[in-house]
C-alpha cells in the first residue's frame, strides 16, 4: 500500500509544525487526505486555483471556528503549496461528509452538559459517556484509504484513533509523526467505547481525566496548556501503559 499516515497531536503547536514541514514532505506525494468534510477540501482547491486568500469564516461553517483555527495554519499552506506550479497535478481529498460539523457540534454540547454535572454534583455516569462517544454508525474513512491504489498518497491526521484502526485494519501502511503523539484523555475514552471493549474496566479513570482535561481546555482556551498538563503527568503515563497504549515517536521525515 502505497499510503503514509502522518499523525500529531490535537494542539496548536503539532499544526504550526506541520505547516512549516508541509511542503517537503508533500513533494513525493499526489493525494493528500484529510479528516475533514469533503467541502473543506473543496474550498481550500478553490482557493489555491483562483490563487484567493483563505477564508477563516468559510471553513468555519463546515467544521466550527474551534477546530477552524487549529487547522488553520495547515489548510492556510495547503491553498498556497497546491497553487503553486510544481504541486498542480497533487489531488486533496476529505473523507468525512456534511453531518461532521453536527456531530462534532452535537459531542461538544453534550460533554459539556457532563462536565458541568460532574463539576457542579460530582456526578459521574459512565453510560452518558459511553453513550456520547458510541459509533452511531461505521466510519467509511477507512474504506477509502484501503482503496488508494499506486499513487503514493498521505493521510494527515489529528486523530489517535486513525492510526490504530489503520495499523489493525490496513495491511502495508506506514506511519509517521510530526512530533511525539500522546492520546488525549477523551481520545482514550473514544478507543475504550469503539476500539477495545476489552479496556471497558479502565473506563472510569479515563472519564476521571478527561474531567481534568477539559477543565484545563476551559479555563486556558488553550489546547496546548491541557495536551502538556495530562501527557507529561507521571500518572496518565502510567495509565496509558496499563491499557497498553503507547506514545507514537517514529519521525516524518519524507512522505514518498
Amino acid at each position: 500500500m502505497n499510503l503514509v499516515l502522518a499523525g500529531f497531536p490535537r494542539r496548536e503547536s503539532s499544526f504550526l509544525r506541520l505547516s512549516s514541514m508541509l511542503e517537503q514532505l508533500l513533494k513525493e506525494v499526489r493525494v493528500v487526505y484529510l479528516p475533514l468534510p469533503i467541502d473543506v477540501c473543496r474550498e481550500v482547491v478553490e482557493v489555491a486555483s483562483r490563487r484567493k486568500e483563505y477564508d477563516p469564516g468559510g471553513i468555519s461553517n463546515y467544521i466550527g471556528a474551534s477546530l477552524e483555527r487549529l487547522w488553520r495554519p495547515v489548510l492556510g499552506k495547503l491553498a498556497v503549496i497546491l497553487g503553486s506550479p510544481g504541486f498542480h497535478h497533487t489531488l486533496l481529498s476529505c473523507l468525512y461528509d456534511e453531518e461532521f460539523k453536527r456531530t462534532l457540534e452535537d459531542r461538544g454540547g453534550r460533554l459539556a452538559y457532563l462536565l458541568f454535572k460532574a463539576n457542579a454534583y460530582g456526578k459521574v455516569s459512565l453510560d452518558e459517556w459511553i453513550d456520547v462517544f458510541a459509533d452511531r454508525e461505521p466510519s467509511s474513512h477507512l474504506e477509502a484509504l484501503r482503496a488508494v491504489g499506486g499513487s503514493r498518497a498521505v493521510y494527515l491526521t489529528d486523530r489517535y484513533r486513525d492510526i490504530v484502526e489503520a495499523e489493525q485494519q490496513l495491511a502495508g501502511v506506514k506511519a509517521c509523526f510530526i512530533e511525539d503523539f500522546t492520546p488525549t484523555p477523551l481520545e482514550v475514552v473514544d478507543i475504550i467505547v469503539n476500539v477495545r471493549r476489552d479496556l471497558l474496566p479502565a473506563l472510569r479513570e479515563a472519564v476521571d481525566w478527561s474531567i481534568r482535561y477539559l477543565n484545563i481546555l476551559v479555563r486556558s482556551s488553550s489546547f496546548d496548556k491541557a495536551y502538556e498538563v495530562v501527557a507529561g503527568d507521571s500518572a496518565y503515563k502510567s495509565m496509558l501503559r496499563k491499557l497498553g497504549l503507547k506514545v507514537f515517536r517514529e519521525p516524518c521525515t519524507r512522505m514518498g
